[in-house]
């Protein structure tokens, strides 16, 4: 049941995610080209990516560390990614960085205070602390699993399953339960079947043949006799009344 359900989802997310890759829509972000105007013309240009080794036109997957910028020191935050387009760079993260309060503070470090439609971070907001590490090891999922990885077991980290036919009966309460098993017979299967029929009909033949010539012999006969001799006796007299008459 998990596993169907499991592997249902993740097909539907990959249709999803190929569907958008090869409508080739530049994101909002730019992520995956830009476009530039030349001469006139509208010219779209693809981002690179991995020191300019993977370009977003030939490979939709390309992705690379992501960086912070912390006093014109460049930082690299552990799990994350940025690559041509939001979903497969948030489907290759992972969670160490939430795991880590140095990593956190150095977010905040970063983005003092970052604002962005009606979302803000605030520099005097206190700080988020980090997940429990300890918890992380007795799951499944470390904090070095990427999300995509999370995703496909459905974010499930034990899966149970009791059936309870008793509520479901109680539930739906049926008036009849029935249902039909296919089997299809080999060779072997075939044969046994056929011997054990023509067995049983040996069976039955011998038990029926001879019963059936004792009565015809018996009681049948018998009677077939009397309607015989009755038969005889009409036809006389029906002759002895016609010669009278005569």
């Amino acid at each position: 049941m998990f596993s169907g359900t499991a592997a249902s989802f993740s097909r539907t997310l990959d249709l999803i995610i190929i569907n958008k890759r090869y409508e080739q829509v530049v994101s909002a972000y730019q992520t995956n080209s830009y476009l530039l105007i030349n001469g006139g013309f509208i010219n779209m240009i693809p981002r690179m990516y991995n020191q300019n080794t993977c370009d977003c036109m030939k490979a939709f997957t390309c992705t690379e560390q992501n960086i912070l910028i912390i006093n014109n020191t460049i930082a690299v935050v552990p799990g994350w990614y940025m690559g041509c387009y939001i979903i497969d760079s948030l489907l290759q993260a992972t969670l160490e960085c939430y795991y880590n309060q140095a990593c956190i503070d150095s977010i905040y470090a970063a983005y003092q205070f970052w604002a962005w439609g009606a979302l803000s971070w605030d520099r005097l907001a206190p700080r988020p602390r980090p997940l429990n590490a300890t918890r992380a090891t007795r799951s499944r999922f470390p904090p070095n699993v990427t999300l995509r990885d999370i995703l496909v077991e459905l974010l499930v980290d034990d899966w149970h399953v009791k059936t309870n036919f008793e509520a479901y009966y109680k539930e739906c309460q049926p008036t009849q339960c029935s249902y039909t098993e296919r089997i299809r017979r080999n060779f072997i299967s075939g044969v046994t079947m056929f011997i054990a029929l023509l067995g049983g009909l040996i069976t039955t033949l011998d038990i029926l043949v001879p019963n059936t010539v004792r009565f015809l012999r018996g009681p049948a006969l018998y009677f077939f006799k009397r309607v015989h001799a009755k038969i005889c006796q009409r036809r006389a007299r029906v002759s002895t009344v016609a010669t009278i008459t005569y």
